[in-house]
């Protein structure tokens, strides 16, 4: 079964279906093909029938930050010539995860044919298995129990214990009709005129299957949540184990991003505003000894061996030096 893949990834070409925040969306699509996943034979491809396939969300800003911000994530479609090395160079890349919001694989591309289910999935429910446990991901994500009901009865489903993740991603082609239902006509009266009703335009939304897949579990990257990002929280491995603050982020993705800057073992670094300890983690991590100076504390338990922390203003800790 041509979806199913195997434990052990997909060789073979797909198709990845990336959400980012719009502002973020031109970047990421000649970014990611032509840096990122440049080792999986990545181009990019147009479909702006998904671009934005979602309502905005609303964030909650602080009061003083002002008036609360409407984020929308939009799709980027990224067609690689094989899924694992794909996988694999997410897995490892420095700083694109961050800016990734969601991420959907997909192996199979179907056509525009007429289909008897309003969602195409006499195209899809032929190559699943009832052995396995789903987790249904669908694009726009709004259709999900529509989608869900049309599934078989047998298939298992289940958001969180699941072997396999099924993917379906939809365009949207939204038609506007016109009731073409017979009108009341105005009559006239002494003291009153009845109003003729004017026809209300009404709109339709269709869905069109152009991507699907269902690979295991084990076959999506493993990078660390938006959560655990910021907090540290949850994750046994990788980098974001223990992170105390996304500043840790900025300055990795800085040094990543200036080819110029070659950061050496022996070097000592000075991190003037070191609190919370963000730089100063990092920086423990790629040279000898760091410097840390603030008044504030700094939140990193245990301290690395190679860190020393002057709870003093720059200024001050500048003069002990002179």
């Amino acid at each position: 079964k041509k979806m199913e893949g195997s434990d052990k990834g997909v060789e073979g070409q797909g198709w990845m279906v990336v959400h980012s925040a719009s502002d973020l969306h031109s970047r990421l699509r000649d970014f990611l093909p032509s840096n990122v996943l440049q080792a999986a034979g990545a181009t990019a491809e147009t479909f702006p029938a998904l671009i934005p396939a979602t309502k905005p969300t609303t964030t909650n800003n602080p009061p003083h930050q002002g008036t609360p911000k409407k984020v929308h994530h939009d799709a980027v479609v990224v067609r690689v010539n094989n899924i694992s090395k794909a996988v694999q160079c997410l897995e490892t890349h420095p700083f694109v995860n961050r800016y990734i919001h969601r991420l959907l694989i997909c192996t199979d591309q179907h056509s525009s044919a007429k289909s008897t289910s309003a969602f195409q999935l006499d195209q899809v429910i032929p190559a699943l298995s009832d052995d396995n446990i789903y987790k249904l991901v669908v694009y726009p994500h709004t259709i999900t129990p529509a989608v869900a009901v049309e599934l078989p009865a047998g298939l298992q489903l289940h958001p969180t214990t699941y072997t396999h993740i099924l993917t379906l991603v939809y365009a949207t082609n939204t038609t506007t009709t016109t009731a073409t239902e017979p009108q009341p006509t105005s009559t006239p009266t002494a003291t009153l005129t009845t109003p003729t009703t004017t026809p209300q335009p009404s709109q339709q939304t269709q869905y069109e299957l152009l991507f699907s897949g269902a690979l295991p579990r084990t076959a999506y990257p493993k990078v660390p949540s938006a959560e655990s990002k910021c907090t540290g929280k949850g994750e046994d491995q990788g980098e974001g184990k223990g992170v105390i603050s996304r500043a840790y982020y900025k300055i990795q993705e800085a040094v990543a991003r200036c080819s110029e800057l070659h950061m050496q073992s022996n070097w000592r670094a000075i991190d003037c505003g070191a609190a919370p300890g963000g730089w100063t983690q990092y920086l423990s991590k790629v040279v000898k000894e760091v410097v840390a100076v603030d008044p504030g504390e700094l939140r990193l338990s245990p301290m690395p061996h190679n860190v020393t922390h002057y709870r003093m203003r720059a200024q001050d800790y500048l003069a002990t030096q002179l």
